[in-house]
Order: structure tokens, then sequence, then C-alpha cells
């Protein structure tokens, strides 16, 4: 197995959780539907992460890599770049079965999620007013 090296993915101060201009955009202006997108997020978001962490410490690689990508395209649609971005590291980890990787990507994976979720509230009610 080839050597994995995990590059640096956190989040700094400046960068927003969600792009809310880029995921308007992508909801061609449509609220209700950037609103319904965030909310699936709201319902789903933290147990996807549960469920990454629990196939994280059972050492299954390949389902990780596989729970880590539908996240990435969770967070690709609704703009949360920081979010995409640990969880493709994640991916990519879980491909070269780099467990002391994966590990360490879960708890910025917890962090970006839980700013993803604040966020997405607060967009999803002012979406709604």
């Amino acid at each position: 197995m080839s050597s994995f090296t995990v590059s640096p993915v956190a989040s700094g101060p400046t960068e927003v959780a969600i792009d809310q201009d880029v995921l308007f955009s992508r909801c061609m202006g449509n609220a209700q539907f950037a609103a319904s997108l965030l909310s699936e997020l709201e319902l789903t978001g933290e147990q996807k992460v549960r469920d990454i962490a629990d196939l994280a410490a059972s050492g299954d690689h390949q389902a990780v890599a596989q729970a880590a990508h539908g996240l990435k395209g969770a967070a690709a649609i609704i703009a949360a770049e920081p979010l995409r971005a640990v969880a493709a590291a994640i991916e990519e980890a879980g491909e070269f079965e780099a467990q002391d990787a994966i590990i360490s990507l879960v708890a910025n994976l917890q962090q970006e999620m839980a700013r993803c979720l604040l966020l997405a509230h607060e967009i999803r009610e002012q979406a709604m007013a």
C-alpha cells in the first residue's frame, strides 16, 4: 500500500461554513429549495458524521470512503466547502487505508458539521422569512 499524507483541511476563522450566495445561485434563487436542502442537512448531518466515525473505529476503510464520498457530494451541493474538503480527505484516506489519518480527520469533520449546522439553521430561517 502506498503511503498517505494528510493535507491540511482545517478552515480558518474567515472561511464561511456555507457560502450562501453560491447555495442560492445553485438553487436558481429558489429560497424554498435552498431551505429544503439545508433542512435535510439538519436532519441527517450529525448521523452521517456519527456513521463515518463508527466505520472509522471499526477499521472498515472501504465503507468509510463510501460514506465520506456521499457526505462530500451533499456538502458540495449546499456550498459547504470546508465540510466538503474534510469529507474528500477522509474519502481519500479511506481509499489508502490510512487509519491514523481517518481518525484524525474525523475530529475535523465533527467540527465542520457543527459549524454547518449552526449556519444552516440561520440561513434557512432567513430564507423562509
